[in-house]
């Protein structure tokens, strides 16, 4: 009844706007992502990252993010951890509840709690895992790794919205066994990681950098206002 009264209707992705067609017309509906500052996300070479080192990063106190930590870390990561015995995940991130601090007890698992500046964590990790299996919406965590130009293993719910292309952007898993097996391969193909990453940020800079993306909302803006 709320978005009937309004002229327009702007959702995050594409499923959503499918979502919301049985209730509003076409016209009134509008597809803008999330954007990201590319300029301070960039990718970083020195230092270059930890061998054999994986990271999720998010607010836990958003319960999609503890559920996939979790997920990965009692289905993915011992599967991982059979191939690639010196494998390393990082937790990273604010509000870890006590059982994802307890995790940081394990010498190979890692919980940093906050950190005032997410980039240097991004820039330790070999490859970047989103194992997101709740939520709605589009995850600007995406968006921040991509910019980095940092290889990705994710699911479709994580790719929500993102353009991602699997293996062109990096590699989209829905199961415990193709996410571990991703990860693998990622973490011993250097240069097939490192195009994904070239890729992904190329992606991020023509279609979701703060300035295409707020030149967008700016000529929505106007042409609601000319309507008038």
């Amino acid at each position: 009844e709320i978005m009937q009264t309004m002229d327009k209707v702007i959702c995050m992705n594409q499923p959503e706007a499918e979502a919301l067609r049985d209730y509003l017309p076409e016209e009134r509906l509008t597809v803008l992502p999330h954007g990201v500052d590319t300029t301070y996300f960039q990718p970083v070479s020195d230092p270059p990252p930890e061998p054999f080192s994986l990271g999720f990063f998010g607010a836990y106190h958003h319960y999609p993010n503890i559920d996939a930590v979790f997920y990965f870390v009692d289905k993915i990561f011992p599967q991982i951890k059979e191939r690639v015995p010196e494998a390393r995940f990082y937790i990273i991130g604010i509000h870890p509840p006590p059982e994802i601090v307890a995790l940081g007890e394990r010498p190979d698992i890692t919980v940093t709690g906050f950190v005032p500046d997410i980039r240097p964590w991004l820039a330790r990790c070999q490859v970047i895992v989103a194992p997101i299996r709740q939520g709605l919406g589009m995850r600007v965590k995406m968006l921040e790794a991509m910019a980095m130009a940092k290889p990705l293993v994710a699911t479709d719910l994580a790719c929500a919205g993102l353009d991602i292309v699997d293996g062109q952007h990096g590699m989209i898993a829905n199961t415990d066994e193709s996410f571990a097996e991703s990860v693998c391969y990622l973490l011993q193909d250097r240069t097939c990681a490192e195009g994904f990453g070239r890729a992904s940020r190329q992606l991020v800079e023509e279609n979701f950098n703060y300035t295409s993306v707020g030149k967008r909302l700016e000529e929505l803006y106007l042409s609601m206002i000319h309507k008038k």
